[in-house]
């Protein structure tokens, strides 16, 4: 199945939640960890209950914080300076995606939503103990101030982060506005079967070759009077339709006539160069070079289908 780019769970939703309740906590109780300890041991009996009702608070309140930073990204997305173009997330190749994720942007989400999570624990804890900031030596200074600190650190790595997610997606929308964009293959005279599919670059081993297939339906074998069609329409059931798992029905193309490169390709079941995957899109199963036509196996999409 083709990759996506997304955020992990728990690091997008869950730590940030984890750390701006335990601020929040730290800075009510006036960081005064014997206080807390106290609480939690009044509560003792009910110990194995609390946690797991704060570890689902905790996930709960990153989900929140997370949909905060998600509404403010459209905000930033009308700064042109700031703007990620989103498409990059769903049609980059997969070891484009890998690296952005790797590096960039579970990172970034990481560090938004924490920064969010600790400046409204900070805001909060500020109205509720206002008070305890005119006390000398009180320990709610250091944490505030701890707390700025580190907010100044995640908004500083965040905006060098969001300036690089920037950059790669919108290199890509560059790139991808060009006719040739992730054009690796042309029809040509075949070597085993009239029309077959070539490479004209050279093609890494795992690659998506064709960038969008055309939309297909599944059609019931009852539902197809081919015998009643015109000879040439039964050859187009014939030649682009597989027969499904269930030998009951056929996928199809939406319509032949937004037929794309891909139903063009031949089939080698010894040797196929060409695999398919659960969605019926075709990746490259080994290194292909410059000129070689493109082999699948007819009995894997049929599976797949």
């Amino acid at each position: 199945m083709k990759f996506k780019l997304k955020s992990n769970s728990f690091i997008s939703h869950f730590v940030p939640g984890v750390t701006t309740l335990a601020y929040l906590f730290a800075l009510i109780y006036n960081w005064d960890i014997t206080d807390i300890l106290n609480a939690v041991k009044a509560k003792s009996e009910f110990i194995l209950l609390i946690g797991t009702v704060f570890l689902i608070v905790c996930y709960a309140c990153g989900l929140v914080i997370d949909a905060l930073r998600d509404s403010i990204e459209g905000l930033l997305d009308k700064i042109k300076k700031f703007e990620i173009n989103w498409d990059y997330f769903y049609q980059e190749g997969e070891q484009q995606q890998k690296k952005l994720s790797k590096w960039y942007f579970p990172w970034y989400v990481f560090n938004v939503n924490t920064f969010y999570g600790i400046l409204l624990s900070l805001i909060f804890s500020l109205i509720y103990n206002y008070s305890y900031l005119t006390i000398p030596h009180n320990k709610l200074k250091y944490g505030v101030i701890l707390g700025i600190i580190v907010l100044t650190i995640l908004f500083i790595d965040s905006i060098l982060l969001r300036f690089e997610i920037v950059r790669h997606t919108n290199d890509f929308k560059t790139i991808s506005e060009l006719p040739d964009y992730k054009v690796y293959t042309r029809l040509k005279q075949s070597t085993v079967h009239g029309i077959g599919v070539f490479a004209i670059k050279d093609i890494k081993e795992g690659t998506y070759v064709f960038l969008e297939n055309c939309k297909v339906k599944t059609i019931k074998e009852k539902d197809i009077s081919i015998t009643e069609k015109p000879e040439e329409i039964r050859r187009l059931y014939k030649d682009f339709c597989p027969r499904n798992k269930d030998k009951f029905t056929y996928t199809c193309p939406e319509n032949f006539n937004f037929m794309t490169i891909s139903w063009f390709l031949n089939e080698d079941k010894d040797n196929p160069n060409i695999g398919c995957d659960n969605e019926l899109e075709f990746y490259a199963l080994r290194d292909i070079s410059t000129g070689e036509e493109l082999f699948v196996d007819y009995g894997e999409v049929e599976n797949n289908s």
